[in-house]
């Protein structure tokens, strides 16, 4: 048996016996996770199921991390080449996919993991974990994923489709899901211009819900929606006290003279 493979039975007995006391936690979604791996070091990566198939991984070397006793819930990674990124997908023994950017980091950098264990963020919000335990998401965070769909840790996502009054006339307006959270609230919007013949265009810079406002920020897929039926999603982040049913959509027409954007109505029609 030599060193390396001894070095690993010892690092996988030392995961096995005592948790997750020097694993850095991944908790991954839909979205790629970027992990950073060093040339010529061995990085154990563990899942809560055992791994299938492993695709796109022709740059490394995969093996369980106890050879004598494979399992291949716990794996030995190491990097055949010494820089750049290469992208690889891990699927489950229940089907689940895990999207990782594997980066490699100059050797004896102090940035890569000896250890990475993988966590749904899915498991994680039905287990109930203390919001105290759960990472920080900042509210750009939080928009970002409700843009890519995503859930989020610390946040139950709820279907609602609740007709929303839009204070515009021709315009309908369905809140679609609530993101409910510890510090904030967000908010996916579907809009909707039922106007034959004319374009909108909503300002979210100038969303408010309640007094004083607590929204804090928002995006539209689309900055101007043509006539006759043309919809956008609208998400908005709030603070958690917020009132959906408060929000008011800055509204306007847009000029069909130079179709650039410019509002010809300044207020929402009533």
């Amino acid at each position: 048996m030599n060193k390396i493979n001894l070095f690993l039975i010892i690092i996988f007995l030392v995961l096995v016996l005592t948790e997750n006391v020097w694993a850095k936690e991944i908790y991954y979604g839909s979205s790629p996770e970027t992990v950073k791996l060093v040339y010529g070091q061995s990085t154990i990566f563990r899942f809560y199921k055992q791994v299938r198939t492993i695709s796109q991984v022709n740059r490394f070397e995969i093996l369980p991390a106890d050879a004598n006793d494979p399992d291949y819930s716990v794996l030995s990674v190491n990097p055949k080449f010494t820089t750049g990124m290469s992208n690889a997908v891990f699927i489950l023994s229940d089907g689940t996919s895990i999207n990782l950017k594997l980066v490699m980091a100059s050797k004896g950098s102090q940035v890569a993991e000896a250890m990475y264990d993988f966590k749904p963020k899915n498991l994680l919000l039905e287990n109930g974990e203390e919001n105290s335990k759960l990472p920080v998401v900042t509210e750009i965070e939080l928009l970002k994923a409700m843009i890519r769909d995503d859930e989020v840790v610390g946040y139950k996502r709820t279907k609602i489709n609740k007709g929303i009054n839009s204070h515009f006339k021709g315009v309908s307006v369905t809140l679609d899901y609530v993101y409910s959270g510890k510090e904030y609230n967000g908010y996916v919007f579907l809009v909707v211009n039922d106007r034959k013949s004319s374009d909108i265009t909503v300002d979210v810079k100038k969303i408010t819900i309640g007094s004083p406002n607590m929204a804090v920020m928002a995006q539209i897929d689309q900055e101007v929606i043509r006539g006759d039926k043309k919809e956008s999603l609208l998400r908005v982040v709030a603070k958690s006290s917020a009132n959906y049913e408060e929000i008011l959509f800055p509204i306007s027409l847009v000029t069909k003279e130079n179709g650039n954007g410019t509002k010809s109505e300044a207020k929402n029609e009533k």
